[in-house]
């Protein structure tokens, strides 16, 4: 899934990594049990916020998904429970 959207979205592989490392939210997503990672990133050759969704294990965290997002839809998922 995640090669796929990186390649659709043209989102250089390196990226998802960086923003786990620098970012400076993190929320858990309360449906999946994953961490959400948000942060600023090159997008469309643009700076724009990401999520980078991930799964943390005792010896690894892989990635989910990455895509773009608004402060304000990071403000619903709070204001509703998803993200905490």
């Amino acid at each position: 899934h995640l090669l796929w959207r990186l390649a659709l979205r043209g989102i250089e592989p390196a990226l998802p990594a960086r923003l786990i490392r620098e970012a400076s939210e993190r929320y858990l997503d309360a449906a999946t049990g994953y961490g959400i990672a948000v942060a600023v990133g090159e997008y469309r050759r643009a700076p724009h916020l990401m999520a980078v969704v991930y799964e943390e294990t005792k010896a690894e965290i892989i990635v989910v998904t990455i895509h773009p997002l608004s402060q304000a839809d990071v403000e619903s998922k709070l204001r509703s429970g998803r993200w905490r």
